[in-house]
């Protein structure tokens, strides 16, 4: 049953949007109306009747522009737009005309962004504020220069964000920005890439194959083809680049699914053993190069707060001989594994050990830990200086089964028999194969039954029935051959120099 207080804001904002109430300036009735607004069971329902009023959209207007202190802004303000935001499935022109009438002409919005820009929001209000700049740059038949403007001087803020929303809204402003048009949307749909995080591009090859800490936080789902993308006739000119695209991000999304999973049970956020080394209270105490003669790619020093259990009744002389030939050393922390530090039960990045026995032997021993990414290593050191824990957590999943074919397919320009395999159709002739073997392929399609043995030189009679010889010169007269039969399917391409 529905409470009095409900009752009357909801009377409240009906009796404005029919007009029986006024609203006026700094009235206790704009603030009524913007609660009986936000006490709306059915967001879209809502909006669809504020449009459709005669005198809903200025009442709107009028109720957001009463009250522009801080405390207005930062509560009831950001309660309103939030839950106009929630209605995204909506078409467009109707919740574009709520929203502009908001912040046009600017004189709550220009508060607004002002507080957020003196750090004077809270932290909700602050991903409000980035999410109604998201939706006005994405507005359709309209002008949004202002916005992007906007954008461009506050994007630096909302991606040093120490919320993970509001950066994710960054990553999106980010990617608006780097369009061309100014009046152009882009989609966010799950299948559209770029802007969902720190790692989301257009271009794949873009992609670090090691994901960061926003990579893992984020919940947007992959922008994935379905397979009948490739029956589109008018995308027959971008099909192999699209092709290797979604073959680079189908193979990436089942090594991010075991990597989430592993981290998962780490935090103890999923049942599960897990595998992995746990090293609690280490500390960055230095940056590692390698040797003078034998240099490296640059790690972070990471000092472990106590020893290895596993050092227990090993003498200090044979550490690092334990470390290199006992199979119990060697397996600790293997070079090349994969690794996170995590603070607050959170992923802070993600990195590489790099094995250094020498160091490892110490006591307490020390990780030689590379993080990839500009973006990570830059948070990784802030959160060194102010975070009170830091654990280091080694993650099984076999990054390592995953990451030429990754590298493999971002360095591929060409795709071998995409003729035949993306862009072939139906009555289209299949190209001939490099290497020709006349003297089989001439016998045999003259007369099926013939004794192949000579041709081939086996040591036994073959003599192929029809559909086998059929199929055999299916295989050696085109480049590329579907043959199905015992043991089963397979391709046949490209005959080997040994027939010739």
């Amino acid at each position: 049953m529905t409470d009095p207080r409900t009752k009357q804001l909801d009377k409240r904002f009906h009796d404005v949007l029919r007009g029986t109430t006024t609203l006026e300036q700094r009235s206790s009735a704009t603030r009524l109306f913007l609660e009986g607004l936000c006490a709306q069971t059915d967001p879209a329902k809502c909006i669809d009747e504020i449009v459709a009023s005669s005198h809903g959209l200025e009442a709107i207007q009028t109720a957001m522009r009463a009250d522009l202190k801080l405390d207005f802004l930062d509560k009831l303000g950001s309660d309103v737009l939030e839950y106009l935001l929630r209605v995204k499935g909506m078409g467009g022109d109707v919740l574009n005309a709520v929203i502009v009438k908001i912040v046009e002409p600017p004189i709550f919005w220009s508060e607004f962004y002002r507080a957020f820009e003196n750090d004077n929001l809270s932290q909700r209000a602050q991903h409000v504020f980035a999410s109604v700049l998201v939706f006005l740059l994405q507005m359709t038949n309209k002008d949004v220069t202002p916005y992007r403007n906007l954008a461009s001087r506050l994007i630096d803020k909302i991606l040093s964000s120490d919320q993970h929303e509001v950066r994710e809204a960054g990553y999106l402003i980010k990617h608006i920005l780097s369009t061309t048009t100014t009046t152009a949307p882009v989609t966010t749909g799950p299948e559209t890439p770029g802007g969902r995080h720190d790692n989301d591009f257009h271009d794949f090859r873009k992609i670090a194959i090691i994901p960061t800490a926003d990579e893992l936080l984020s919940k947007r789902k992959p922008a994935l083809l379905p397979a009948s993308f490739l029956d589109d006739p008018e995308g027959k000119e971008t099909r192999i680049r699209d092709y290797l695209d979604n073959t680079f991000r189908l193979l990436r999304e089942d090594m991010m699914s075991e990597l989430k999973e592993e981290i998962d049970i780490a935090l103890k956020k999923k049942q599960g053993r897990h595998r992995g080394l746990v090293v609690d209270g280490i500390q960055l105490v230095g940056i590692y190069t390698g040797p003078d003669n034998r240099r490296t790619r640059w790690g972070l020093q990471l000092r472990c707060a106590s020893d290895f259990p596993i050092f227990k009744n090993v003498k200090d002389k044979d550490r690092r001989t334990f470390l290199t030939n006992d199979h119990r050393g060697s397996k600790l922390l293997r070079h090349q594994s994969l690794a996170c530090l995590v603070t607050d039960n959170t992923v802070l990045s993600l990195g590489i050990i790099h094995r250094e026995e020498e160091l490892l032997a110490k006591q307490p021993p020390i990780i030689i830990l590379q993080i990839e990414g500009q973006v990570s290593i830059s948070k990784t050191l802030l959160q060194f200086k102010v975070a009170k824990h830091v654990r280091l957590i080694q993650i099984d999943t076999a990054i390592f089964s995953f990451e030429p074919v990754l590298k493999a397919l971002q360095k591929m320009l060409v795709l071998p028999l995409s003729e035949e395999i993306l862009l072939w159709e139906n009555g289209k002739p299949v190209g001939s194969p490099p290497i020709a073997i006349p003297q089989l392929t001439y016998r045999l399609a003259r007369d099926h039954s013939v004794d192949i043995q000579p041709l081939l030189d086996t040591p036994k009679s073959i003599r192929l029935d029809v559909r086998q010889a059929e199929s055999l010169l299916a295989g050696l007269n085109q480049r590329l051959s579907l043959i199905q039969g015992p043991p089963g399917p397979f391709l046949l391409s490209h005959m080997p120099n040994s027939c010739n």
